[in-house]
């Protein structure tokens, strides 16, 4: 018997995650994450049981497997966040048993209970014409870096055929959405580049290249439609329509809030990336386009130079 296929992110925060994880599940229905964008249970298991890290359980995905349990999951705050818990997420996952959700989160968390109950999702959806299920929330690349983390791998592709989704957008304006993100919720606002190239080449090591599919955002929504062939051809799966992105076109500190994708204006207003601040931040993490260029030839488009926010904004 062939084996399902697991979707799982390497993508980037600020990059376009939740559009592209709403186009594959509500728009193109090639895969479903069951019932949210985030459940972070590998994440759970690497840290407590792998690295042996003391901390206490996540409670997000406890609370929302309550209101599963209770019947008031679906459309609450949907309005918020990237919860993917609106109708047309919960209909095809509407009569699985509450047996399968039960059981995955009876502490402690295993692997075993990770890939019996994607193997239940899986049989659920089947019928439906989806292709794969899938896990969004965006996995760590550092991880892999440890031989543990591997062999859990290793022990998933024995069940799974894995499919590896990775979407980038201009490191630093990434970087920047991130870093103003975090003011704006009281954390550091440090910002975060990191090199792309590198971080690909180590996931492809683990997983294979032919499994593995890097998405530049900016390309995707905005490019001549090669992107999207390119995607649709990875996932052998039609991809005819794209959600909605607020990054693209990126208008920066004039970007409002839309409860189509109420993930992505948290904090983006205050502050804006002006040229000259872009142009400094250029000369620190220049490497990071060298590289970029070294590997593939020629940046993406709008990356490497700073954007016209207000003409993009129509200002």
């Amino acid at each position: 018997m062939s084996k399902p296929t697991l979707l799982l992110s390497y993508g980037c925060g600020w990059a376009g995650t939740s559009p592209l994880a709403y186009t594959l599940q509500r728009y193109a229905k090639y895969c479903h994450g069951g019932y949210t964008k985030k459940f972070d249970y590998l994440r759970e298991y690497i840290d407590k049981f792998i690295f042996n890290k003391d901390i206490p359980y996540r409670s997000t995905p406890l609370d929302i497997v309550s209101r599963i349990k209770a019947r008031t999951w679906e459309n609450y705050e949907s309005y918020r966040g990237h919860k993917m818990n609106l109708a047309q997420d919960m209909d095809p996952i509407r009569d699985l048993s509450l047996e399968h959700i039960t059981k995955l989160y009876n502490q402690p968390y295993t692997l075993d209970k990770y890939i019996e109950y994607n193997k239940n999702l899986w049989e659920h959806l089947k019928p439906q014409g989806y292709k794969a299920v899938a896990d969004f929330t965006m996995q760590s690349f550092r991880d892999l870096r440890d031989p543990r983390v591997v062999g859990m791998f290793r022990t998933l592709q024995e069940h799974f055929n894995i499919k590896i989704l990775k979407i980038v957008r201009d490191p630093i304006r990434r970087a920047f959405s991130s870093a103003v993100f975090s003011r704006a919720i009281g954390q550091p606002d440090y910002l975060y580049v990191y090199c792309y190239t590198q971080a690909f080449e180590s996931i492809k090591n683990v997983f294979g290249e032919q499994n593995c599919h890097m998405i530049v955002m900016e390309e995707l929504w905005e490019g001549s439609g090669r992107a999207q062939r390119k995607l649709s051809d990875f996932l052998d799966h039609p991809i005819d329509k794209l959600w909605k992105n607020l990054y693209c076109p990126d208008v920066g500190p004039y970007l409002k809030y839309d409860p189509i994708t109420p993930c992505q204006s948290l904090g983006q207003d205050l502050e804006e990336l002006t040229p000259e601040k872009y142009y400094n931040y250029m000369e620190q993490y220049k490497y990071v386009y060298d590289n970029w260029k070294a590997r593939y030839g020629i940046l993406p488009r709008y990356w490497g130079r700073p954007i016209n926010y207000r003409k993009n904004a129509g200002l």
